[in-house]
């Protein structure tokens, strides 16, 4: 990955930097998003997160419990005091990825991992490429989280040599906004693993937990962040919540920074993250699609046959931010583009595709 540098600019009154095509516009701080004649500079607001982990289940021993996802990496220049802004130029195409969920682990096997998410990005020969890692795959008994945008939780069980997934993986200089760069790690490991298994990182904080006694609750995934970038506050990228060890007498971990809150299971509308599997038998709940949140891990399942309560990683986003005048389109259909009442223009993409300006 490279560093946002060169062709980006901190400042809306810095001159841009001519790119290799197109036309670049004089840009005034007055005319930002007013839709009128003060020209444009080529400076986007941006936000790309990635897709979120899956969760990771397990099948033995019966007090086993999977981590959960982490969130998908998080980056953004939004609101514009915050880093460095992206620049385009008139007549640009712009390949834009959106990356996937990643999917719970389906074998019962107390090795198999939760799957990474997809990396999300704007990239073009023209620009310093802009990506986003997706979340790392929660951990089961004797495999370990694994890395990513922030990282996946490790598994539990009595004997588990499972530990979290690392964040910010591979690292992004970090922001005042984030300060750990696009994300953070995993929850720390318990040492009594009747507590509950790991919870996914988030791009706001690590999984968190508390060491437990019988009928405590599950780790919570860590807390995501919010973002108006769409004109509407959104949570993205939190973390998934840790499978409970339920013979233990624990329930599932909340998810993305939402603390469990009911006597069932998690509750996972926090920043977008899944809540961990409350008990055998009983599914893990899954990062929601379009915000990067990871998903919940599971618990050992009791039913023959053996499959994995845990869930999948919630799908990521790119969003672009520009003044009025900017003659924004994208493809395919399914993306789309908005007028705030500001007057400036929001391409999102919830697909992969083209931004053309």
């Amino acid at each position: 990955m490279r560093d946002l540098k060169n062709k980006l600019t901190t400042g809306k009154n810095t001159k841009n930097i001519q790119g290799k095509k197109g036309k670049m516009f004089g840009y005034q701080v007055l005319g930002f998003g007013s839709g009128g004649d003060a020209g444009w500079d080529g400076s986007a607001e941006y936000l790309i997160v990635g897709g979120g982990g899956g969760g990771a289940g397990n099948s033995s021993p019966a007090s086993a419990a999977g981590g959960g996802g982490g969130g998908g990496g998080y980056r953004t220049s939004f609101p514009g005091f915050i880093g460095v802004k992206l620049i385009l130029a008139e007549g640009g195409t712009y390949p834009v990825v959106v990356g996937g969920g990643g999917a719970k682990s389906d074998s019962p096997n107390s090795n198999s991992q939760g799957a990474r998410g997809g990396d999300s990005s704007i990239t073009h020969p023209t620009i310093t490429d802009i990506v986003s890692t997706g979340g790392g795959g929660g951990g089961a008994v004797f495999a370990s989280g694994l890395p990513g945008g922030s990282g996946g939780g490790g598994g539990n069980a009595p004997n588990s040599s499972s530990s979290t997934g690392a964040g910010n993986t591979p690292p992004v200089t970090a922001t005042p906004v984030m300060p750990g760069g696009q994300g953070y790690p995993g929850g720390s490991p318990a040492t009594n693993y009747e507590s509950m298994a790991l919870p996914g990182g988030g791009a706001g904080g690590a999984g968190s937990y508390a060491e437990g006694v019988p009928g405590g609750i599950g780790a919570t995934g860590g807390i995501g962040l919010n973002n108006s970038i769409t004109g509407t506050s959104v949570g993205y990228a939190g973390g998934g919540g840790g499978g409970g060890a339920t013979l233990a007498g624990h329930k599932g971990g909340g998810g993305g920074g939402q603390a469990q809150t009911s006597g069932s299971r998690g509750f996972g509308a926090g920043h977008a993250g899944g809540a961990g599997s409350p008990s055998h038998n009983v599914a893990a709940i899954p990062g929601a699609d379009n915000t990067g949140g990871g998903g919940g891990g599971g618990s050992a399942m009791t039913s023959s046959p053996s499959a994995s309560p845990s869930a999948n990683g919630g799908s990521g986003i790119v969003v672009i931010r520009t003044p009025g005048d900017v003659n924004l389109g994208v493809s395919p259909g399914t993306n789309s583009v908005a007028t705030l009442p500001s007057g400036e223009k929001v391409a999102t993409f919830t697909v992969s595709g083209n931004l053309t300006t």
